[in-house]
């Protein structure tokens, strides 16, 4: 990975969303309330507060599913 991603505290009022970068080709979305950072090859994905993907996150984890592991 070029950078390393930001990660900040928790404020429990998530709001992801893409932003204007990209790590290794990936682009990069962030936590509009805490400032962290998340790319498709994390293998979590985030939600906001209520719990729903925001629209360009599951746009982005949908064209970069996850693979499961057999163990």
């Amino acid at each position: 990975m070029a950078r390393e991603l930001a990660s900040g505290d928790c404020k429990g009022t998530c709001s992801w969303g893409a932003v204007d970068d990209e790590i290794d080709g990936r682009p990069v979305f962030a936590c509009a309330s805490c400032g962290s950072e998340w790319t498709t090859d994390q293998t979590w994905t985030p939600r906001n507060a209520d719990g729903e993907l925001a629209p360009d996150v599951a746009e982005a984890r949908a064209a970069h599913p996850v693979s499961s592991s057999p163990w």
